[in-house]
């Protein structure tokens, strides 16, 4: 049996007894900001005497601002890093390396207290089952706000909220990405324990610029305002990007006739999100590979299934017969024969109906360059993605689809971020050449990064 990839609690919380006020400490992640981290400071200061421990990955000249500008504070730590640490990362050391109590506030480094009595406030809400409080929003599958109404993840926001250290560490921990805690909240979300975290209503109306404020005024985005509207997060705001662009051509190359589409593979959602509002009249299932997910709570799909894909027969997807489009992503190369999942599927499928695939290309430049200098791409999967098995190149594929009765009718190509030079280009020619293999595939597609083909029963 392979291992299922979704986070649950592996054991009981202890149950604490409510912590004094004065033991609760502060953790803030700070980059290149001190005048920001010493306002915040000096207001929590007017009224708490609590620790505060701040991660810090400030640049040389920035960090000795830093440094003494708090050396008037008692009872405060800088963790210094020489990189930037980032506001996710930051927050993951200080939970898993420092000696903390059971009840930790963290803070955005451009808050400002204004009244005494938040802390109380927020420790009033807080019970030793919850992972935190605070201000609670809704968000996608990639971690981007709803501001319509549209139902989605419950997303705690780190800017200002109180958790139990002991209930946090069962999940996720934060991770660099434009919404740092994203992957305890989809983890949350997916088995239904969303209830865990709660809303404090003067929180959001803080952080939603409330004047006068209750307890906290915040400057959004202050950091990156800070650093000439630069947090760092280019590569992750692109690969969001691109995977928006791509998700975007599959709803296009449905075909317009489709009333039933069948989704099958390790995605995370967005897709099916992306058709639902563009095609409401659509019937979209989803079908994961029970072998590897555990079952999760659905957001937008009319219906989400759990079959061994690994071991597919047709009486698994023969419920299906009437699907107008079958679209294959995160699939192919993540279950164990694909080949007998094509035979499977060719012998449901209707006549007229399209396959949608998406294959990774993994000998483009970006990828084989991570690969050399013994790193993975960060962004190259979603955060829940399956473990690849297979790396197939489109004569592999073609000889699958063959095999099972189908024929690849178009397809298209998608690119990396960052297109190699000529370079770059030359250096791989070069290496290939070498090892007596044969450049000019390999060159020619370096900077493709997915495939999306469509083939059709024959």
């Amino acid at each position: 049996m392979r291992q299922k990839r979704l986070y649950t609690p592996t054991t009981r919380c202890w149950l604490p007894q409510k912590m004094k006020v004065s033991e609760i400490p502060l953790i803030t992640v700070s980059y290149n900001t001190p005048e920001l981290v010493e306002r915040l400071v000096a207001s929590f200061r007017k009224y708490y005497s609590n620790s505060i421990h701040i991660v810090d990955g400030s640049n040389t000249e920035k960090y000795d601002d830093l440094h003494q500008a708090c050396a008037k504070f008692k009872n405060l730590t800088i963790h210094h890093f020489d990189y930037n640490i980032h506001h996710g990362p930051g927050m993951a050391w200080a939970l898993n390396n420092l000696q903390l109590n059971e009840q930790v506030l963290i803070l955005d480094s451009d808050i400002e207290i204004v009244k005494n009595g938040f802390l109380e406030s927020l420790q009033q809400s807080l019970r030793p089952e919850h992972y935190g409080v605070g201000y609670l929003n809704v968000v996608d599958e990639a971690g981007f706000e709803l501001k319509d109404g549209s139902q989605g993840i419950t997303y705690l926001h780190p800017a200002c909220m109180l958790c139990n250290l002991s209930v946090l560490k069962q999940w996720p921990l934060p991770t660099r990405h434009g919404a740092p805690l994203f992957r305890p909240m989809k983890a949350l979300h997916d088995t239904d324990q969303s209830h865990l975290v709660i809303e404090v209503p003067w929180v959001r109306d803080d952080l939603q610029s409330k004047d006068p404020p209750n307890y906290i005024r915040h400057l959004w985005k202050g950091t990156v305002k800070k650093n000439n509207n630069s947090y760092q997060l280019g590569d992750w705001l692109i690969s969001a990007k691109r995977r928006d662009t791509l998700l975007q051509a599959l709803v296009d190359n449905i075909p317009a006739a489709a009333r039933v589409v069948v989704e099958v593979g390790e995605n995370d959602g967005l897709l099916a999100r992306k058709v639902k509002k563009s095609r409401p009249d659509i019937h979209y299932y989803c079908i994961k590979n029970s072998a590897l997910t555990q079952h999760q709570k659905a957001v937008i799909s009319d219906e989400t299934l759990y079959i061994e894909l690994d071991n597919p027969d047709r009486g698994a997807l023969e419920s299906f017969e009437n699907a107008d489009c079958w679209i294959l992503d995160q699939c192919i190369e993540t279950v164990r024969e694909p080949a007998r999942l094509f035979k499977v599927l060719r012998s449901v499928i209707k006549p007229a109906a399209a396959v949608l695939m998406v294959i990774p290309h993994p000998q483009n430049w970006h990828a084989l360059a991570k690969s050399a200098a013994g790193e993975q791409d960060e962004y190259a999967q979603d955060a829940y993605s399956a473990p690849i098995i297979h790396k197939p190149n489109i004569s592999k594929l073609q000889s699958w689809l063959g095999s099972a009765g189908f024929v690849i009718t178009s397809g298209f190509a998608t690119e990396v971020g960052t297109k190699a030079s000529d370079e770059i280009l030359d250096n791989f020619k070069h290496l290939l050449e070498m090892t007596n293999q044969d450049p000019s595939s390999i060159v020619k597609n370096a900077n493709t990064e997915k495939y999306v083909l469509i083939a059709r029963p024959v």
